[in-house]
């Protein structure tokens, strides 16, 4: 059977953006394109959709998931096998929540007693250290808390689409602007103005109204920002899989963050101030 963009969003529940985006950057093509334009999906195709948001569930980037996907030896039976057993951990972990919450209830109305270790089984997500660095790097930039506050306010009732969608913007701002860096453009020209207006854009559909002083201390932060993610990575490789787009492309274009922190300084000379 053959299934339209429409048809296969509606289907799958990934947004007509995000199946765009997917076909974009070669992750998930469709089966044939028709005279008409349209483009078509088949079982191969929906199978395929099927593996990329079992990685998305369990966290993968969409990176780790074309090089995952596009491996020669790629085994869809392992990988199943594979997201069966860390679902199964997840549904162990979730049962250990569950028993914390009883305990916790007869705790509460005096029916047993919880020691202080007991009573966050299954909640250790973020160690003391993390979270101690955590504090200290928001109260160090105390206009970013604010920002904070404000972004989680504003995205804590997104659906996951939304952030998908979100994120795949973002995903494509930050590999346009290392092309206009790699072609060394200026970050007054018109080209990398325009993409920093696309960035706020983005930035106040998705948090808060960007003011010329926000704008000026984001960009003072931008280089810094990326640094101390750096350091999160290093002693705790567990937020590995969750490391941003732009700390990946810094990364490897280290002058990308100052070349940022400039342009933005720019558009908000020009355009906010």
């Amino acid at each position: 059977m053959n299934y339209t963009v429409n048809q296969l969003a509606k289907l799958s529940g990934v947004t007509i953006r995000t199946l765009r985006f997917y076909d974009e950057i070669g992750l998930l093509k469709p089966a044939f394109i028709a005279e008409n334009g349209y483009r078509y999906y088949q079982e191969k195709e929906l199978l395929v959709l099927q593996q990329i948001l079992f990685f998305r569930e369990l966290g993968f980037e969409l990176k780790q998931i074309q090089e995952i996907l596009g491996q020669s030896d790629f085994d869809q039976m392992k990988a199943l096998a594979s997201h069966k057993e860390v679902l199964q951990a997840k549904i162990k972990h979730l049962k250990t929540l569950m028993i914390t919450i009883d305990k916790t209830v007869n705790h509460v109305k005096g029916k047993q007693t919880m020691t202080e270790k007991e009573l966050f089984f299954g909640l250790q997500d973020y160690s003391p250290e993390y979270q101690e660095f955590y504090r200290n790097f928001i109260k160090s930039n105390p206009a970013m808390e604010k920002f904070y506050d404000d972004l989680y306010e504003k995205t804590k009732h997104l659906k996951p689409e939304d952030r998908e969608d979100f994120k795949n913007e973002e995903t494509l701002f930050w590999k346009q602007l290392k092309k206009a860096f790699n072609k060394k453009l200026s970050v007054d020209s018109p080209e990398v103005q325009q993409l920093i207006k696309e960035y706020i854009v983005i930035g106040e559909r998705q948090y808060a109204p960007i003011t010329y002083d926000l704008l000026i201390k984001m960009a003072e932060i931008m280089p810094r920002w990326v640094s101390q993610f750096e350091k999160v990575i290093e002693k705790w490789p567990e937020f590995k899989s969750k490391e941003p787009v732009c700390v990946k492309i810094f990364k490897k274009h280290p002058k990308l963050a100052s070349f940022m922190e400039e342009a933005m300084k720019v558009y908000a000379e020009r355009n906010l101030k």
